[in-house]
């Protein structure tokens, strides 16, 4: 409950598209992919951790609410303590370094310099001096890390290179990823803006919000299917963009405040997305 274990898909589905590419150019290797989609999972669960963590000294979320919220409480509900959190957070970033300190030993130091790359994201997200989630750039940090750099990571501990093809899938989930983000937050405005929390929903409000999501989905679409046309990408990855069409339905839940559903059901479209292009990828280059 602590590190939020159920939006660990947010890091594990793109790791697995990864693979996914890379076993479609012939160049899939088990041990460092493992190692590099543990990497990015212990990754994740730090970020979780120590953002819970700066996010109670700031005073966001100070005690607990209904409905869906970024935070998990373990410190508000006395689960766990500060230091306990922090120390946890820590150990979990600490499991993370070590795995890429491995494969930039093994495989490549630019392994090694993006797997940093993405634990220093991940901990800044709200840490000081740079509190990226308090500065409007959350929602950027997202996208950036668990989309392009998160596959290409993955990508190139198995390859020893990036991906072209990974480019343009890693736009279209690095989409989907941040606007759970995006829209997770729309219930949370009004706490984000007292403890100064910039999030894109606080800054640009609910209205603006759930329009930037369905925005943003077709963008990421539209990148995904620019790389097939330019024959950048298989054909076949064209199935997973069948995943979007529920965008309409989900921005319906929140204009009506149903906040659980829309949520879960913006994770599930991430889910069907990032499953119907692992299937596009293989099948396209059988």
């Amino acid at each position: 409950m602590a590190s939020r274990a159920p939006f660990l898909a947010a890091s594990i589905l793109p790791a697995l598209v990864g693979g996914a590419i890379a076993l479609g150019d012939g160049k899939f290797s088990l041990v460092p992919f493992l190692a590099a989609m543990a990497a990015a999972i212990f990754a994740h669960l730090g970020t979780n951790l120590s953002n819970d963590y700066f996010d109670y000294k700031n005073g966001n979320y100070p005690a607990k609410k209904t409905g869906p919220t970024g935070g998990s409480f373990a410190i508000q509900s006395r689960m766990f303590s500060e230091s306990e959190i922090i120390r946890m957070a820590y150990a979990c970033f600490g499991i993370s370094a070590a795995l890429f300190i491995y494969l930039g030993l093994s495989i490549s130091p630019v392994v090694l310099a993006l797997g940093l790359l993405g634990i220093a994201i991940g901990y800044f997200y709200t840490a000081p001096p740079f509190a990226l989630g308090y500065r409007g750039l959350g929602e950027i940090a997202t996208f950036v890390g668990m989309g392009p750099l998160l596959l290409q990571t993955v990508y190139f501990a198995q390859a020893g290179s990036f991906s072209e093809i990974g480019w343009y899938v890693s736009a279209f989930i690095g989409v989907l990823v941040s606007n759970i983000l995006l829209v997770a937050q729309i219930p949370d405005i009004a706490i984000d803006k007292k403890s100064r929390k910039k999030t894109l929903a606080a800054s640009w409000g609910a209205g603006a919000a759930i329009s930037a999501f369905t925005l943003f989905t077709l963008v990421g679409g539209a990148v995904l299917a620019a790389g097939i046309l330019l024959g950048k990408a298989p054909m076949f990855l064209a199935v997973g963009l069948l995943g979007i069409l529920g965008t309409a339905h989900i921005r319906r839940h929140f204009e009506s405040k149903d906040y659980g559903l829309g949520v879960k059901e913006a994770v599930d479209m991430l889910v069907v997305c990032s499953l119907f292009t692992i299937a596009g990828l293989l099948v396209g280059r059988i």
